[in-house]
């Protein structure tokens, strides 16, 4: 394969997020000799009840274990700054690779939800998004 070769390690709290366990996918993901090492953990909300997110913290430690080529790729909610602007290209982006609420989608981009919202409806009404209700939350998928 002469392309880029990416792996992601999804850590859950409690069932493989000890030192011990990571360090042995740390072992297998080595093998594969892969060019980045993506870590993640739950960041909407999970198929499964009771699964629950790895800190940041914890991940950036565990991130360790696999080397330099290791980053923690959740998306965790970002401090000290407020925009009122996204790019279209951006939040597409996201929404493309990981459908979300419109309150996930704010607090990734430390945005007020009415801003948001404008946005999502915005990009509604020339066809980019779809919106499905799932219980009692909306989620945004790109068409």
């Amino acid at each position: 394969y002469g392309g880029e070769l990416s792996v992601e390690v999804f850590i859950v709290e409690g069932v493989n997020s000890q030192v011990d366990m990571v360090r042995r996918i740390a072992e297998v993901v080595e093998s594969i000799g892969p060019d980045r090492i993506d870590l993640n953990t739950v960041v909407r909300p999970p198929a499964v009840k009771g699964i629950s997110a790895s800190p940041e913290e914890h991940l950036r430690a565990l991130a360790a274990l696999f080397g330099p080529k290791a980053t923690v790729a959740a998306s965790f909610k970002k401090q000290g700054f407020t925009s009122l602007e996204i790019s279209e290209g951006a939040l597409l982006g996201l929404i493309k690779r990981h459908p979300a609420t419109c309150p996930q989608l704010a607090a990734e981009f430390n945005l007020p939800e009415e801003v948001l919202f404008k946005r999502l409806k915005e990009l509604m009404a020339t066809s980019h998004l779809l919106a499905e209700k799932t219980g009692s939350e909306t989620y945004y998928f790109v068409r």
